[in-house]
Parts: C-alpha cells; structure tokens; sequence
C-alpha cells in the first residue's frame, strides 16, 4: 500500500481511543458511556426471568473440585450438567471475582426441554464462602459453541465481562431459546463482537434468539450481527429480539464493515427496540421483516439507519420512534432495486443534523413505501432521492427554519411545514437518560416519542 494512504490509517489507529463506560444514576438499572463529557445513561429493559433451577453448579477458576459450592469445578464439567439437564433446569455460577484464561466454550450436548443459566455476575467467593456483589463480573476472553458442533439449545448468558479475546466476544453458531442478556463485551480482535451465525453456513436456523440489555464498544469491526440466509431463497432464523443494548465505537480503518447492529436477510420476525449505537459505520443495517422502534442512532460515519437489500428482497419493515443524530450521510435510507422492496413503513422518525439527506428514498421499485410524522432537521436536505414510484406515501412533515427540502423529488407528494427546534445540546436531557422525554433530539410535537 502507498505510504501516503497508509499513515494516516495507521494514525488513525494509533490515535482512536474508545470513548469510557460511566455508571447510571443511583437507582437506574443499565448501561453508561461518556460521550461528547457528558455521562449517557440506557436504562435497561425489565430482565427475563429464569426457571427456579432444580441443579445449581460452581465454578471457580482457582479449584478443582467436584462442582459444589463447597467445593467448585475450576470449568465446567459438562457432562454432568448434561446429566443433571435429563432431570431439570440447571444454573452454573462462576466466580464473578476470577478471571479465566482460556475461552468458555458452552458444550451443552443434552438438547431437552430444560434450561441452562451461565451466571457470570454477582457471585464471589471468598474465606468465608460465597458472597453476593452485584458490581462483580467473571472476565472471560470469549464466549462462544463449538465450531464442529450442532446446535445449542436453551442457554442464558448473563452477567459476564467478555473481553481479551483474540476472536469474537460471544459467539454462537446455532441453537434455539438462547439468551445473551446483560455481558460487557469489549476489546476483543474478532469481528463481529456479538454474533449468530448464518443459517445457510450451520445448517440450522435458530428460533427465538435474544440478545438484550449488553453494553458492547471498542470494537474492531461488527458489534452485534444477526446473520441470514447468506442470499439463499430459504428461510432463516425465526423471532430474533436485540433490545435494550448499548453500543459503541464499532470502527474499521481498514473497511466499511463496522455496524452498529448488522440484521441480515430472509429473517422471520425481528424485533430491535430500545437500543443506542454511537460511533459506527451504519448504525442499523437491516434485510428483514420485523418492528424496528424506539432506537437511537448517533455519530455514524454512513447512513444512521440503512434498508439494504443486497441479499434478496426487503418486505414488511416497521420502522417507528426512531431517532438519528448528525449522521455521516443520509439519516434513513433506503434504495432498493429491482422490485425488491413493498410493506415498508416509517412513523415518527426524527432526524437531527445529518451531512446528507434526513431521509433518502431511491430507485423505481420503492413500492408500498409510507413515511409519516417525520422531524427532519438541520439536514444538508431534508427530503432527497431519485425515480420515486406512485406507491410512495408521504404524511405530516416538518422540516426547520430555511432548510431546504428536495421538491425536485417529492414535489406533490410531500408538504413539510417548518418549525424551529432548538440545537442538539444534550442527548439526554437534565434526567441523564437516553430514550426518555426530555431528550435535547426531540422536536416537541414531530418525529419519535421515546
């Protein structure tokens, strides 16, 4: 590579640093990163709650025993908890004070009705036996199910600070009813951070599939990635659900391939909700049907939220209460081709100081396309695109004081009025709070309502 291309990627390296996790005010249960000197709190979403379990393991990284909390396994034996998994729900607490040096690769083979819970938080164990910190994390570099294996059914991942590893931060190749909720994952050399593999590449396609209430940053690459069908015309993974997490610089000085949450093709059902992505490429990129709502989007270097249909067509997409805030391009995009794209819906959206387009719309076959209540302002236009088909819709619109909206396009289709809204000085508001009411992105009476 040049030298004259090659330096400033590599300063680029050398000067990125990650912006700092910070804690929630007193009382609020979530995830904190400073952003811009000023501490973003995400509430998280109400936990799941698990089966009372009928076996209980211990593990702690420095003993050797027989799986008792007298006497803890130093990893988990999983042949008893498989043993233990033909009789009930099973629950394996590890040392939230130990941090393991190798990997936890979770070798469930029982595939039964039970469940197992992976209890990374909390749990320490000291002289005196086992106590109860809620600030305490097993560390672990990597979570993942084995590569040569078939899938892992029924598993809750809670608790754990995954970071270190030299691969991916959780992993899971295939498996139904899993749960990754509530990991600090960061610092890891793999791409994606958080990631289910694609069905055409396991061979399985999971159902009921969660990843909530995470705080994953400091990524070299994609932070949680939801993989398809890879452009076969089969089905995919089934009720995927991506709630409640916060995520943070997703970056690549080497590539475009750093989303914020990456939602791949031929999906049944998705729902992503709740979720924040500051610093990343794309902040939402996504190819299924599903409820995309109540997210926030801030700081991307491309698109805030990208419809893509590279893999295959794109249908049934609701889009509600979401916000973008100063995206590198357009704030939401979507330029499907080649009749790939009708059931498409987008309701309440606000866009804030984006360097391109608030909302982008392109190509002839953007059929059955309705947008409505849209708040779009400070944009370089508010409105853009090319070759708008009949079917396109258009509702209530504002646009600010003198910006400039794209009649060239949406002339007899769209009618904005203009407000004035003040500028974006906080995120969250006097509560510290992202996703609540008084946030400083919100257009009093226009575009999303947290």
């Amino acid at each position: 590579m040049h030298s004259a291309i090659l330096l400033p990627i590599l300063s680029l390296l050398a000067c990125h640093r990650a912006a700092e996790p910070c804690a929630c005010p007193a009382g609020v249960e979530g995830h904190g990163v400073v952003w811009e000197e000023e501490c973003l709190c995400l509430p998280s979403q109400p936990p799941t709650e698990d089966p009372v379990p009928a076996s209980v393991f211990w593990v702690d990284a420095d003993e050797a025993g027989d799986g008792s909390e007298a006497s803890p396994w130093s990893r988990p034996g999983w042949e008893s908890v498989d043993t233990a998994l033909g009789r009930g729900d099973v629950e394996l607490r590890f040392d939230a004070a130990d941090t393991w040096p190798e990997r936890l690769v979770v070798e469930r083979a029982d595939s039964g009705p039970h469940r197992l819970v992976l209890a990374g938080r909390g749990h320490v164990r000291g002289a005196s036996g086992w106590t109860w910190d809620s600030s305490a994390r097993a560390t672990v570099p990597g979570i993942l199910t084995p590569y040569d294996g078939g899938p892992v059914h029924r598993v809750t991942v809670r608790g754990f600070d995954v970071t270190g590893s030299r691969d991916k931060g959780i992993r899971w190749k295939a498996g139904d009813e899993v749960i990754i909720e509530d990991n600090l994952v960061h610092d890891n050399g793999g791409s994606p951070s958080i990631s289910l593999e694609y069905s055409s590449r396991s061979g399985h396609a999971s159902s009921h599939f969660a990843v909530r209430n995470n705080h994953v940053w400091d990524q070299q690459g994609e932070c949680i990635y939801i993989g398809g069908s890879g452009g076969d015309d089969e089905p995919s993974h089934a009720l995927v659900v991506v709630e409640g997490n916060l995520i943070h610089d997703c970056r690549d000085a080497w590539d475009t391939k750093h989303d914020g949450i990456n939602i791949k093709d031929r999906l049944g059902h998705v729902t992503v909700q709740h979720n924040a992505v500051l610093g990343a490429d794309w902040g939402l990129e996504v190819a299924s049907p599903g409820l995309y709502a109540h997210n926030l989007v801030v700081d991307t270097e491309r698109e805030g939220i990208q419809v893509n249909d590279s893999f295959g067509p794109v249908a049934d997409l609701d889009f509600q209460d979401n916000g973008v805030v100063r995206a590198g391009h357009d704030g939401f995009h979507i330029a499907p081709t080649a009749g790939r794209a009708w059931g498409v819906t987008v309701l309440r959206l606000t866009v804030r100081d984006s360097r391109r387009a608030g909302v982008l719309v392109g190509g002839d076959h953007a059929a059955e396309l309705a947008l409505d209540d849209l708040a779009l302002i400070g944009s370089d236009v508010a409105l853009d695109g090319w070759g708008v088909a009949e079917a396109l819709s258009v509702g209530l619109c504002a646009v600010g004081l003198g910006d400039e909206v794209a009649a060239r396009v949406f002339e007899g289709i769209a009618e904005c009025e203009e407000v004035e809204a003040a500028p974006v000085q906080s995120l969250t508001g006097p509560d510290g709070l992202l996703l609540t009411e008084d946030d400083g992105w919100i257009v009093a009476g226009r575009g999303a309502q947290p």
